[in-house]
């Protein structure tokens, strides 16, 4: 069962390497190719959500993996239309500026296009980032933040990346023995009764709240660790049979000094690798369909809470897949809420560069606050990602 479920995903990968790399961007081969992926996905979701695959992790890994290839295909094929010809997107619909197709129409095909042409098709249908070219998401991590633009070589990359990705994997472990014992030991205090707090200020204890805070961090700790883990063996794997180049592959979380607000927290600390399917959709939602301005208030904040939206949908299949009921997880609830956060500290910014002796300017203060600033902004963070992350993730902790 596990083989074809990995040959499922490897026909949504293939269909999409296809697209990109035969056809044009109005062709109809494009629309008919996304039932075939959706119904593939499909029967991926429900093998994992019935249990078939014994390992709770490849049944999140395999099933959140087909559902990203979607909304990928409806990103870089359907909106973006990435083309071979145009070696890029041909559509400004998900946000992007087209790139300039050539004047030549007349395709001539040999052995050696075919083969230029799926290599193209295939780095395009397996780059989340698009971090080599002129599209690529707003934040990239560098490889070294010391020294911006540095690119290792590939052979350094080859054995420094394997060493990092060993190191992962015992972290890891530890780190996941402790979450299960902690989740073991402390189960009562994960039970759904205990996500609210302020409505139950009287009776919430120190303890308590000590659990929930460690239980809280374990969790995203768990996130990075295993999210970083993955991607590195990947990176390592695409490197090595000659598919990616290195500068393909940078860090896949950003610094954590940079967490210093939400919008920092999901914009620069936090992976992008599903952000640019998630926003080309939510612009195409937010500017196309709905019409609204993108230099309005209305407009950014529609755009931003479609992103999370968006977001929502993937992590609540993900949930399915690993065999949560839907009425128990409450993805959905935790990514809408995130917006609301964004908004609510970006009132504050503006109220404190309005207020402040120096009237600062509240665009600066988002771009550099001052040491002071940061630490409030991590103690800011800190306390709302404690808040809003057990809705979602005291089910996910049982599962």
């Amino acid at each position: 069962m596990l083989a074809f479920v990995v040959g499922l995903l490897g026909l949504e990968l293939f269909l999409t390497s296809v697209a990109v790399s035969f056809t044009s961007r109005d062709s109809l081969i494009r629309f008919a190719i996304l039932p075939v992926i959706v119904l593939a996905t499909y029967q991926v979701m429900a093998i994992c959500a019935s249990g078939k695959l014994a390992s709770s992790v490849a049944r999140a890994v395999l099933g959140s993996g087909s559902v990203y290839r979607v909304i990928h295909y409806v990103g870089i094929v359907l909106l973006d239309g990435w083309t071979f010809n145009a070696k890029g997107p041909t559509s400004s619909l998900g946000g992007l500026v087209p790139a300039a197709e050539p004047s030549e129409k007349t395709v001539h095909w040999s052995w050696g296009s075919i083969g230029e042409r799926l290599r193209f098709g295939i780095r395009v249908s397996t780059t989340t980032r698009f971090s080599t070219t002129r599209w690529s998401v707003r934040y990239v991590p560098p490889f070294d933040n010391a020294k911006p633009g540095f690119v290792p070589s590939r052979s350094e990359f080859l054995w420094r990346r394997p060493v990092q990705v060993g190191v992962l994997g015992c972290m890891l472990s530890v780190t996941g023995w402790f979450a299960q014992k902690l989740f073991r030991e402390q189960a009562t205090m994960f039970w759904k009764r205990h996500i609210p707090i302020f409505s139950r200020i009287p009776e919430v204890t120190l303890a308590e709240l000590g659990i929930r805070v460690v239980g809280v961090l374990a969790y995203w700790t768990m996130q990075y660790l295993s999210l970083s883990f993955l991607y590195g063996f990947l990176s390592v794997v695409m490197v090595a049979i000659g598919l990616s180049d290195v500068e393909e592959w940078p860090p896949v979380f950003g610094p954590l000094g940079e967490a210093w607000s939400i919008a920092q927290f999901w914009g620069c600390f936090y992976h992008q690798n599903i952000r640019r399917g998630c926003s080309g959709i939510a612009h195409f939602l937010t500017y196309h369909c709905l019409r609204l301005s993108e230099n309005s208030m209305v407009g950014r904040y529609t755009f931003i809470t479609c992103v999370f939206a968006i977001s929502g949908v993937f992590h609540l299949l993900s949930d399915l897949a690993r065999g949560i009921p839907k009425y128990e997880s409450n993805a959905m609830h935790f990514f809408l809420v995130q917006p609301l956060g964004i908004c609510l500290e970006r009132i504050v910014q503006s109220l404190y560069s309005r207020l402040a002796p120096s009237k600062t300017d509240s665009s600066k203060l988002r771009a550099s606050p001052n040491r002071f600033g940061c630490l409030v902004g991590y103690g800011w963070v800190l306390f709302w990602i404690v808040w809003t992350s057990p809705v979602w993730i005291f089910t996910s902790m049982k599962a």
